[in-house]
């Protein structure tokens, strides 16, 4: 197999005699084979036979150690049409023609018939159906509690399997992020005991081998991806009853056994165009007969859920992470200003669930009236008391006010920092100059969750990223925007580092969202308190106020600016007050001197 660059590669398909696999570079250096993935009609207990004398059309492999194995062997070969895997001999027999049987051995009383294995042999067998352009990459087969496979580069996890190397399903699959690689998905495979990871006392670390697999798709420019994920313990005795994307019922009490332990979720809220291309659920407790919960995926109504109860027990962790697409053409060039309305709007398609149906979108900003240059740092609130879905709106507010202003090397720039019980820099000033590129970043920051400890973030925002090493222009007005959905954990330690950001003359806006804490909020943005507060009681409210936001930077940098809107009153004229008074005090208009 040749080796290429991942550069080289982007949206290549190398194809070398019957191997149709591409081999790509992983951060880390090592290798990794793209395989095509590919639908099959599984036959547990057949063998495929062809009905032929000749055998031109068969193909035997050795050393192939699991049914999913000899699977993807077929996967790679365009012209292979069916497999049979033989566990017993750890034989992979694929044929090239469609001209074939499957025989039963259990029941066909064939045994000892040449190329017919007797009963017992472990088989599996799968006739190719279509392939749909998405590949996986499969880890090594290891004697080990976890191990663990990414995609490369260039390529979006969509979900996560796992097998052992007598496909006896004791395995677990799970999706997880690192912090080290923010955007990445790693696929893990956990073997599994009575609970995965949990061996009992004086058995062996791992009692079989295990090997996790993920589906990879090559990331589309115009595309945009993202995951919604889940994650809590269940209780039989407190069950889950629903979880969605848009709504979550907390933990309620009840002793049914037939409670809901199914919970469903969808798409990030902002996607005009969500389809679930991917879904992994993972469960500490696993049924060693039937294995982990498999994800259902319904993209009429755009959910994922477990095709069972994911549990029988008590106090079990379980995560579900959904891989979605926001499938979206490019925006049209924004319009001139309405003369109207002061705005200016963008167009673009996307497409509808029903095949050959589009929609069109439609965004707006307020032109702009002002050209400031600062450098801009969000303090943003990702502390457990947000939930998933409303942390997904801060980013898109995140994403439509740094719209609204000039951005490049010489009018703003940006940095932020993402605090919870830590504070955590997603980029700095200097990380990047290109729009594009912001965008996506502000895409890839992972939700922490934790504590509210906004202090954090405003030490952070003084000692990491307003240095001039991370971009900040020492002639330039800092300003930093803290988004906070309720009170700091720390409220005296939030007030300290308040004095000191107010000490190093940066101009801080504080935007309160929910439970919000409206005292806090006024000590720690600047004077006056009445243009650098902004609070909303709903996360739905906050798309609206990008205007505003933009409204306080112009004031904060722009030394003059005149609101807009206040701009286009008409004042009235001296003369112009004083008649109107006669209506009260029945005098004559006075004229002008």
């Amino acid at each position: 197999m040749q080796k290429f660059t991942p550069i080289l590669l982007f949206g290549i398909i190398i194809i070398g005699g019957v191997n149709f696999s591409v081999r790509l570079t992983l951060v880390s250096g090592t290798d990794a084979e793209l395989i095509p993935k590919c639908s099959y009609h599984h036959w547990p207990d057949h063998v495929i036979a062809t009905t032929e004398i000749e055998t031109h059309d068969t193909t035997i492999l050795t050393n192939i150690k699991t049914t999913f194995d000899c699977q993807a062997e077929c996967s790679k070969n365009p012209s292979c049409k069916a497999f049979s895997h033989i566990s017993s001999t750890d034989e992979c027999i694929w044929r090239s023609s469609r001209d074939y049987n499957m025989i039963d051995v259990k029941f066909s009383g064939e045994t000892g018939m040449p190329g017919i294995p007797d009963p017992g042999s472990g088989l599996a067998s799968g006739v190719k159906e279509d392939c749909d352009g998405t590949y996986v990459v499969i880890g090594e087969l290891q004697l080990s509690n976890v191990t663990t496979v990414r995609c490369p580069d260039g390529y979006f996890a969509l979900s996560c399997q796992c097998f052992t190397e007598d496909d006896s399903g004791e395995c677990s699959p799970r999706l997880r992020f690192s912090s080290n690689h923010p955007g990445v998905a790693f696929c893990y495979a956990y073997y599994a005991g009575k609970k995965v990871g949990k061996i009992p006392p004086g058995k062996a670390k791992s009692q079989k081998k295990i090997k996790a697999v993920v589906t990879c798709a090559e990331r589309n420019p115009v595309t945009e991806y993202n995951y919604t994920k889940f994650s809590d313990r269940v209780n039989r005795q407190n069950p889950i009853t629903e979880y969605s994307y848009t709504e979550f019922t907390e933990r309620v009490n009840g002793t049914d056994p037939e409670s809901s332990l199914r919970p469903s979720i969808g798409c990030p809220e902002h996607f005009v165009a969500p389809r679930i291309v991917g879904c992994t659920v993972y469960s500490e407790d696993i049924d060693k007969k039937l294995g982990a919960p498999r994800p259902l995926i319904d993209n009429i109504d755009v959910t994922c859920t477990p095709d069972r109860n994911v549990t029988d027990d008590t106090d079990v962790l379980l995560s579900i992470i959904v891989a979605c697409s926001n499938e979206v053409f490019p925006w049209s060039t924004w319009s001139h200003c309405s003369p109207e309305d002061s705005t200016a709007t963008r167009t673009r398609e996307y497409a509808k669930p029903v095949p050959g149906s589009y929609g069109m979108e439609t965004q707006s900003r307020p032109c702009q009236a002002c050209d400031p240059t600062a450098d801009i740092v969000f303090l943003l609130d990702g502390s457990g008391s947000l939930k998933h879905k409303h942390f997904d709106v801060l980013n898109n507010f995140v994403k439509l006010a740094v719209q609204t202003l000039p951005f490049g090397e010489d009018k703003i720039r940006y940095g932020l920092i993402q605090f919870s019980s830590n504070a955590n820099v997603e980029f700095h000033l200097n990380t990047t100059l290109d729009f594009e590129t912001l965008i996506q970043n502000i895409d890839k920051i992972p939700y922490k969750r934790g504590l509210t400890n906004s202090d954090t973030a405003l030490n952070s925002l003084l000692n990491d990223i307003l240095q001039e090493e991370n971009g900040d222009r020492p002639d330039v007005q800092d300003v930093a925007v803290l988004v906070i959905d309720g009170g700091s954990t720390d409220p005296e330690a939030t007030a300290i580092a308040a004095d000191l950001v107010h000490n190093a003359n940066v101009t801080v806006i504080a935007i309160g969202v929910a439970d919000y804490n409206m005292t806090e909020l006024q000590y720690i943005a600047s004077e006056p308190v009445n243009e650098t507060v902004l609070a909303v009681d709903l996360f739905s409210e906050l798309k609206d106020k990008t205007r505003q936001f933009r409204d306080m930077i112009c004031r904060a940098t722009v030394e003059g600016w005149v609101d807009e809107e206040m701009a286009e009153l008409v004042l009235p004229t001296v003369t112009d007050f004083l008649c109107s008074l006669t209506l009260i005090f029945n005098c004559l208009p006075v004229s002008p001197m």
